[in-house]
């Protein structure tokens, strides 16, 4: 492919010619019928070229020798470039600057070696504009968000006319969405508490339809977040004022989380933004027992933008078991109360680990002892040692909560 050179110095346009300089001293030939090129278009762009093609003329073989190249920027004012062979259908034209458009246009003619003159003119065909591909995007920011849809926006790109915008799960499978001359775009039908991947590439559109792509840009956007679930079992462990309170969360790319924490007579005793799915509360009382709320937040545009509040969880402090009797067919065991406790679990099993035990019952809120003839389908019997536990419980509309269990307990 012929490569032409459009020089950036104007003289006074576009510049001199590289190739040669044309003289242009021909009277158009009175048999110019059907000597027209036809079908001319860009078919490649680049930072600071572009690349054309065309049909020749039908009696190009016989006529002519040569295709002249003119270049304007206003489609009135035209510049010779340089050509190429008759039998070339194809040039490439450099030293262009990127992001901006020309107008082109071609014709056959043919060029006398002896005489150094040309001897016939062709027809110039239809003028296009092409163009380079356009600078970049310099960055995404995501401007709103809800449960269903994202918003976001972009800088001008220099030299683009328009902007193709990409939206995925992933870079890799982000799927074309609208070709756009704004630089705002609301995309909905999202599912919430995700993160979608965007990728925006400025355009620089011809007259003619023709796409000279830039180079893409990407950036990441969020819906607003989805309730995070509350540990229904809170660590306050016996005779601390330490309660860990953990929450686990389905969202992606959270920033951070609001936490609230009630005493039980609605008093709030601490308000907190964390980016952890955990918090360690270190003035607890046993005379009380604690309450937690959490929501999720994502940052858009310099603001938060929350989920909903999560189930309330409570924190109760771990029960403390203080005997266990064991006889033939029957086992005692009691504990001392735990503030706000609506009732409590207890757990047998043959070693001294929760995990390892079964649940065997259940007691009231006022109760503080427990008497069962058998663990499971085994009975109790006095010379086989059985551990036992309790954890306290506390049930919040549909939330039920747990202390962690007690220290093991078992007879003698």
């Amino acid at each position: 492919m012929k490569k032409i050179r459009v020089s950036n110095k104007m003289t006074p346009l576009f510049g001199l010619l590289l190739a040669c300089v044309l003289v242009m001293c021909v009277k158009m030939d009175a048999s110019a019928a059907n000597t027209q090129p036809t079908e001319l278009k860009q078919t490649a762009a680049a930072a600071t070229k572009v690349s054309i093609s065309w049909k020749a003329p039908a009696d190009s073989a016989n006529n002519f020798n040569r295709y002249i190249v003119q270049c304007s920027k206003d489609n009135k004012v035209w510049v010779d470039k340089g050509y190429v062979g008759s039998d070339v259908t194809a040039a490439t034209l450099i030293g262009m600057e990127r992001g901006t458009s020309w107008y082109v246009r071609i014709k056959a003619m043919y060029y006398d070696a002896t005489l150094k003159k040309y001897t016939v003119d062709g027809a110039w065909s239809e003028a296009i504009e092409v163009a380079t591909i356009p600078y970049s995007v310099t960055g995404i920011t995501q401007t709103g968000a809800t449960k269903t849809s994202v918003t976001f926006s972009w800088p001008e790109a220099n030299g683009a006319n328009c902007y193709d915008v990409y939206v995925g799960t992933s870079y890799s499978n982000a799927k074309f969405v609208v070709r756009m001359t704004g630089r705002t775009l609301t995309v909905k039908g999202k599912k919430q508490g995700s993160a979608y991947y965007v990728k925006v590439v400025p355009v620089r559109m011809t007259a003619q339809k023709y796409s000279a792509l830039g180079m893409e840009s990407y950036g990441t956007v969020k819906t607003t977040p989805k309730s995070v679930t509350v540990s229904g079992e809170s660590s306050w462990e016996r005779g601390t004022k330490s309660i860990d309170f953990t929450w686990t969360s389905s969202n992606k790319l959270v920033d951070g989380y609001q936490v609230k924490i009630y005493n039980n007579k609605g008093k709030l005793v601490k308000s907190l933004n964390t980016k952890k799915t955990y918090y360690t509360y270190t003035k607890a009382s046993s005379k009380y027992f604690y309450k937690i709320k959490v929501r999720p937040y994502i940052t858009v545009d310099g603001k938060k933008k929350y989920g909903a509040w999560s189930k309330v969880g409570a924190a109760l402090m771990q029960p403390q078991i203080t005997g266990v009797t064991q006889e033939d067919e029957k086992a005692v065991i009691s504990w001392t109360p735990v503030t706000g406790a609506a009732g409590y679990d207890i757990y047998a099993g043959a070693y001294p680990d929760v995990t390892s035990m079964t649940k065997i019952g259940e007691a009231g809120s006022k109760d503080t002892s427990f008497t069962t003839t058998a663990i499971g389908e085994t009975k109790v019997a006095s010379n086989k040692r059985v551990y036992f536990c309790v954890k306290a419980t506390k049930k919040i509309k549909s939330k039920k909560s747990t202390s962690i269990a007690s220290d093991p307990g078992f007879s003698n």
